[in-house]
């Protein structure tokens, strides 16, 4: 590998992840393939691996575009304060208590 990625963090614990090459496959039409993926060894996960992980790329580069490619942080947070404010209004009943996560979350 020549080039560095910059990855994001796991989305679930936050951890650090790095790009790992996984099994080679042969096949007839392509011949000898290799493949990637990037996935999450942190163990902060309840004393556990954390190991998310996404299916393997051809590539090392659309490894960590595939892995890059969510929602942004801000965009959630956006929405999540306009369904509190939907909440607050009266709108709908949330389930006991999933207001005060939300709005903790958001801190």
């Amino acid at each position: 590998m020549t080039a560095e990625f910059k990855l994001r963090p796991c989305p679930f614990c936050g951890g650090a992840v790095e790009i790992e090459r996984c099994a080679d496959t042969f096949e007839r039409q392509h011949g000898q393939r290799q493949w990637w993926g990037v996935v999450c060894r942190t163990s902060r996960n309840r004393g556990g691996a954390c190991a998310v992980e996404i299916r393997p790329s051809t590539s090392v580069e659309v490894a960590a575009e595939r892995w890059n490619l969510r929602v942004p942080e801000d965009t959630l947070r956006a929405a999540l304060r306009g369904l509190l404010a939907s909440l607050d209004n009266g709108s709908a009943r949330p389930a006991p208590g999933t207001l005060e996560r939300a709005r903790k979350a958001l801190k």
